[in-house]
């Protein structure tokens, strides 16, 4: 349970956690005669969450205490419903493992496919090969950019890197329909049942987007922009840069904040998994932070995007890789299924017995 800054988010280790350290800003919960599924989709709850926050302390930061989990009550049901509600916590959990494990074999196909290694430290083309990390730019290079960060040789040579590969590069521009950001506009925000879903930056990498706000379908105007559609390739573009992600089946028709960049790949030529998963590794990350500007807020352009140097890979090479992306991502959406049911069951216990 996080207990520091953002309090009360739960999350149960499952296989992919269980070699990780955690920092203490998590509290740990060892079950002792619960299950602890339940036990997780009663905290997650809306009936666990109030009484977590109501242990919450602190002028600025907020923070939030074992002891004051260890007095909340918790509604014990019967076994065959606890149990039930433990399967499905298990279930969902289990899905992300394995739609973990799609993201791990594809990026070791895609690094062999490409014919490269990961990109390290000491690839960074320093002068003189350093330390000290000293880098040198000609003039001719400059072009509109004077901010030293924008020099820094990580990109050129990652890029460099990357045209030692099995493939010639092209720019992202070539190869896709469109990158655009929406406009901005005042937000009309209703309840779930009377508008659309808003994805914002913080839930682009999110494995169950929490906080979701809904945009009023009547009175918000000019929505078309703003609206996301399965296949695209969403990456942030303001604050955090570059967190980049697959738009799923059920995403399809939401919208998307003015901070959440879109890429539509061409159809049969470029295919989204891949995309995405090319952009997500250091090749990619580079060179999007190399384009980023701003005094106070990190920003990104579509502009600045278009020129991304990717791998010109034949979409039949692509698409196997994509595939498992894609399904990756699918799989999230299903395990978040399962989870909402277990929620669901406990909730109508809860209120059963109030």
């Amino acid at each position: 349970v996080s207990r520091s800054g953002t309090v009360g988010n739960i999350l149960y280790v499952n296989g992919t956690l269980s070699n990780c350290a955690i920092s203490d800003d998590a509290i740990r919960i060892e079950p002792k005669g619960a299950h602890a599924g339940y036990l997780y989709a009663f905290l997650s709850s809306a009936y666990g969450q109030p009484v977590i926050a109501k242990g919450i302390y602190g002028a600025t930061i907020d923070h939030l205490e074992p002891k004051h989990l260890a007095v909340i009550p918790i509604p014990m049901a019967s076994e065959k419903v606890q149990l039930a509600v433990h399967e499905k916590v298990m279930r969902a959990y289990s899905i992300r493992d394995a739609g973990n494990e799609l993201f791990r074999q594809a990026t070791a196909e895609l690094y062999g496919l490409l014919k490269v290694e990961k990109f390290k430290d000491e690839d960074v083309q320093y002068l003189g090969g350093g330390p000290p990390r000293a880098y040198s730019v000609s003039s001719d290079e400059l072009g509109d950019r004077l901010d030293a960060s924008h020099h820094v040789p990580l990109a050129p040579s990652a890029v460099a890197k990357l045209k030692e590969g099995a493939f010639p590069l092209v720019q992202l521009k070539d190869r896709v329909d469109d990158v655009h950001v929406a406009p901005r506009f005042a937000r009309v925000y209703v309840e779930q049942d009377f508008g659309t879903p808003l994805l914002q930056g913080s839930h682009v990498l999110s494995m169950r987007p929490s906080d979701m706000k809904y945009i009023s379908n009547r009175m918000t105007v000019k929505m078309g922009r703003w609206i996301i559609r399965k296949g695209m390739v969403l990456v942030t573009c303001s604050g955090t840069i570059g967190r980049t992600a697959v738009v799923s089946s059920k995403q399809d028709g939401w919208a998307a904040s003015q901070h959440i960049l879109r890429i539509t790949p061409k159809t049969g030529v470029t295919h989204p998994g891949f995309l995405s998963l090319f952009l997500t590794t250091a090749y990619g990350q580079h060179q999007l932070n190399s384009k980023i500007y701003g005094g106070v807020v990190d920003e990104l352009t579509a502009e600045d995007t278009e020129i991304i140097w990717i791998p010109d890979v034949p979409f039949n090479l692509q698409q196997p890789i994509g595939e498992k992306i894609v399904r990756a991502y699918e799989m999230r959406d299903e395990a978040n299924c399962f989870e909402d049911q277990a929620i669901a069951d406990i909730e109508a216990v809860v209120h059963q017995r109030r």
